[in-house]
């Protein structure tokens, strides 16, 4: 399943995200975007890079956990105990050029993942 930008800004809107990714996401809307890949991402018990070939020049990317169980996200050598947790059904968007990775207490868990230049 795809997704646009604009799909998770009006999942927000409707109280469908986690709390405090709305400001992110309009933060997102005021820059220009001239590219957006989308990626479906399986994660697992060992730390996998989002996406796994990154968009040359990408300022920012959108992640939404789409598995029943949370999702950890950091940088290289990120574990469930020093990541940043995104719960099930919640987005996040970050500004970031490259090396964001995930990782879960439990294997087969979906995320999507929206690159933006």
């Amino acid at each position: 399943m795809a997704f646009q930008l604009t799909d998770l800004i009006y999942h927000e809107r409707q109280g469908i995200g986690g709390s405090g990714t709305v400001e992110d996401l309009l933060k997102l809307t005021k820059k220009v975007f001239t590219m957006e890949i989308n990626t479906a991402i399986t994660v697992g018990t060992s730390e996998v890079l989002l996406p796994s070939t990154e968009m040359a020049d990408r300022c920012s990317l959108i992640i939404y956990n789409d598995s029943p169980n949370t999702i950890y996200l950091g940088g290289t050598g990120v574990t469930v105990l020093t990541g940043t947790p995104i719960k099930s059904g919640v987005m996040q968007a970050f500004d970031s050029r490259s090396g964001k990775y995930a990782i879960a207490s439990q294997a087969g868990n979906n995320i999507r993942v929206a690159e933006l230049k």
